[in-house]
């Protein structure tokens, strides 16, 4: 406290539709004046932003909530995100000096941590513009994200998000064509196109859907490149099979599965069979066999058997995802499935996701393997000591020497294993991570 410019400090967790919130969030508040903090510093402002997708992402977002309270006794703390907004009440009896935001607002959480910061430094704020770029907590990005739509319409029975996030809704195109050409202006090389439920975005004025939007955010620039964020296998655009053969989609695809067996996905209410998600999956490498493929699969579901069980993890081995995210069921009062009893017991779970934690590792290796030797662009997005970490088109982590490299320019690497990224004859070298 006590710094002539008040500073804000923010902390995401949970997705990158919530990292997209927290770049917005810091936008509003370098706008209205205020300086950024590093979390861990001392700081007059703390943003929380929560999740709340599972009971396990709850117990996070209070650890965080309890460690900046301590951190930061004097600091006006401001609890936002999902849990904020399902369990407003609770984080109120829980933390009665934090301020909780249960309605993402940009401009009112500025107005309210400007309303509470001492008269003298609130008459230090001004109007100024800040032109630093993106990152961190929501500062100096390398890799901005640019958020579609918000909310859920899909009625999964197992998910508190339409309830945290309401329905959704969609941005219009040209608000989004606008952000993007002046991110690709201000020197970006990949934007990350985001959303809680990206595959659903449809223009409220125009009626253009995903497939034409990113299409026209490629038109923007010759040279920039494009990720999506997750898209639902129900919501797939056709037209994104199109655009991928663009070359500047950049060619990793998350495409959440929840489990492998028809009947488990019967009873989550996902509208599609293995059948219908494997056949996505055959289109994007008829397109391009190098692109990745990353899941979700939940575990232990409402009454899943070990045959269901079984089946899912022989799914995952044919169709050999890039990368699995998995975690046990966690029943959530509020959700049609939260209604039944959750019948699997919790050693079950655990084994469960050790096993598909397991053939994740070897999948992952054996993904990633396959480009050791090959070339593929890399953007560096930051930088400890000497070395450069960055993501290749295809979502591979690799690290080089700083001294050869640019952060938040793409390079053309050769991904090699070995104890010296750089120095080859034929171009750069970089670790695979």
């Amino acid at each position: 406290m006590g710094r002539a410019t008040p500073t804000v400090s923010i902390k995401t967790l949970g997705c990158r539709s919530n990292q997209a919130d927290s770049d917005q969030l810091a936008e509003a508040f370098l706008n209205a004046g205020f300086d950024h903090s590093k979390f861990d510093s001392l700081t007059d402002v703390v943003i929380v932003n929560t999740c709340t997708i599972t009971h396990v992402a709850d117990r996070k977002s209070r650890q965080s909530i309890n460690k900046v309270l301590r951190k930061h006794p004097d600091a006006i703390v401001i609890v936002a995100g999902c849990y904020a907004s399902v369990s407003a009440d609770l984080l109120s009896e829980l933390y009665p000096t934090a301020v909780i935001a249960n309605e993402f607002t940009p401009s009112r959480i500025v107005s309210e941590a400007t309303r509470r910061l001492p008269p003298g430094l609130r008459n230090e704020l001004s109007n100024r513009v800040d032109a630093k770029m993106l990152s961190g907590d929501g500062m100096r990005r390398a890799r901005p994200y640019v958020k579609l739509q918000d909310g859920c319409s899909n009625v999964c029975s197992f998910c508190i998000v339409p309830k945290a996030r309401g329905k959704s809704v969609s941005r219009l195109q040209s608000e989004v064509l606008l952000e993007a050409s002046r991110l690709f202006q201000a020197g970006f090389e990949e934007l990350v196109l985001s959303g809680i439920s990206l595959g659903s975005y449809l223009c409220p004025e125009t009626g253009v859907r995903l497939g034409g939007l990113v299409q026209n955010i490629l038109d923007l620039s010759s040279t920039g490149r494009v990720r999506l964020s997750s898209i639902e296998p129900m919501d797939f655009d056709p037209a994104l099979f199109d655009v991928f053969s663009d070359g500047r989609v950049c060619p990793h695809f998350h495409i959440p599965l929840q489990s492998g067996d028809d009947g488990v996905l019967r009873r989550m209410r996902r509208p599609y069979t293995t059948s219908d998600y494997r056949g996505i999956i055959d289109k994007l490498r008829a397109i391009d066999e190098s692109v990745a493929i990353s899941t979700d699969v939940m575990v232990g579901y409402c009454d899943e058997t070990q045959g269901e069980f079984e089946a899912t993890r022989q799914f995952i081995r044919e169709v050999e995802f890039a990368y699995i995210h998995t975690f046990p069921y966690s029943r959530r009062l509020g959700t049609l499935a939260g209604l039944h009893h959750d019948s699997v017991p919790s050693s079950v779970k655990r084994n469960r996701v050790s096993a598909v934690t397991t053939l994740n590792k070897e999948l992952s290796a054996k993904y990633r393997m396959r480009f050791v030797g090959s070339r593929r662009q890399v953007l560096w997005e930051n930088s400890s000591g000497d070395k450069c970490f960055g993501v290749t088109d295809n979502f591979i982590r690799v690290e080089g020497v700083l001294a050869n490299h640019k952060l938040g320019k793409l390079d053309d690497v050769k991904l090699m294993l070995g104890s010296d990224p750089e120095g080859a004859m034929h171009g750069i070298r970089a670790f695979l991570r």
